[in-house]
């Protein structure tokens, strides 16, 4: 496709300076938090490596750099060129995170550091530059990482891929080439073909009776803990994130039925505030025909993690990290959120208590 013209070459230098991975965990899927950051917790490498990055894209136009972990993502930020790079993980807002990939895309900025957010679907085809810092056990997703500089734009004529994650030498060893050619293979082989799916996280083709993706750990078919929001398998009883003990969505529908004195409501919209009394909580107010219902959290409650688990579909650290932000800046949050398309009352004095959310 290079050849013919439908992608841009790309090259990438061997010998590069790199974090070693080898003691990292996989958990669930994933990559295990404390072991990345322990990986890249050594601030002299990050800072070579980061050195290394600027010299090397000297006479580059648009750089995205993938990071390990959040708190790894905000220290490359400082050790780039100050005023020319900027930050985006899934706690900012929907307008912070139109600013930073406006500024990337009008070249107000030159580097874009991400952890987990543009590895797929991301299009700013001017990209003439990788910088992979973040370990992958799918050739599919390294392959996805490096594709967000394959677009082709009159101002490249190649893109610029630098690995210093041993990503290259795991899948493809040592030969950019190699790692697309593993893949082309593995689908001539027989990947691909029918009794077979693709996973969406990361490329990989798995069997169709498949519910969980091998290589990342995508679900096809999960629940949902109501308590910390972590996908889990359907035959699991306690939750493999919090140990919570998983309901049956089937029971829970069966026990909603048998009680008459609740009722639903649509949901035309939400606001939030901070609401305070003998102490501050958060405020959601939901819009109904029937009228205005309030709802309210307390600070660090399990309550309002469920709550903000299920409105943004973040879980585990990305949670977590929500949880720690102070009231006023999760009622900032309000554009990102998933408005519920009913609310579930049952009568509670001379009030109705909001009891589930439906959406």
């Amino acid at each position: 496709m290079v050849e013919q013209g439908y992608l841009t070459k790309p090259t990438a230098p061997l010998n590069q300076d790199a974090y070693d991975f080898s003691d990292v965990k996989l958990v669930a899927g994933k990559f295990r938090e404390s072991d990345l950051e322990a990986a890249v917790s050594d601030v002299r490498l990050t800072r070579t490596i980061i050195d290394s990055v600027v010299m090397q894209t000297q006479s580059r136009n648009k750089v995205l750099i993938f990071a390990s972990t959040l708190k790894h993502a905000q220290e490359i930020v400082g050790y780039l060129p100050k005023g020319e790079a900027g930050y985006l993980d899934g706690t900012l807002s929907k307008t912070n995170r139109e600013a930073v990939l406006g500024a990337f895309s009008t070249g107000a900025i030159k580097y874009m550091v991400n952890r987990d957010i543009l590895t797929t679907g991301y299009n700013e085809v001017a990209i003439d530059a990788i910088c992979i810092l973040r370990p992958t056990e799918s050739r599919g997703l390294l392959i996805q990482m490096m594709g967000r500089g394959l677009r082709l734009h009159p101002s490249k004529a190649d893109v610029l891929i630098l690995d210093f994650a041993g990503n290259l030498d795991k899948h493809g060893g040592g030969s950019l080439d190699e790692v697309f050619l593993r893949e082309a293979k593995a689908k001539k082989l027989g990947q691909g073909s029918d009794g077979e799916k693709q996973c969406p996280g990361c490329s990989e083709w798995v069997n169709e009776n498949a519910r969980k993706c091998h290589q990342c750990g995508h679900y096809f078919v999960f629940v949902e803990c109501p308590d910390c929001g972590a996908q889990n398998d359907i035959t699991r009883r306690y939750c493999w994130s919090c140990d919570y003990e998983l309901i049956d969505p089937n029971a829970k529908l069966t026990s909603r039925a048998n009680q008459l004195d609740v009722i639903s409501a649509s949901v035309s919209g939400i606001d939030l505030s901070v609401y305070h009394k003998n102490t501050d909580t958060l405020r959601v107010i939901f819009h109904t025909p029937t009228g205005d219902h309030n709802q309210f959290f307390l600070p660090n409650s399990r309550y309002l993690k469920y709550f903000l688990g299920k409105m943004t579909g973040c879980y585990g650290s990305r949670l977590d990290k929500l949880m720690q932000l102070p009231l006023t800046e999760i009622v900032d949050l309000k554009p990102e959120l998933h408005i519920p398309r009913e609310i579930v009352l049952k009568p509670d004095g001379k009030y109705s208590k909001i009891v589930e959310w439906i959406f």
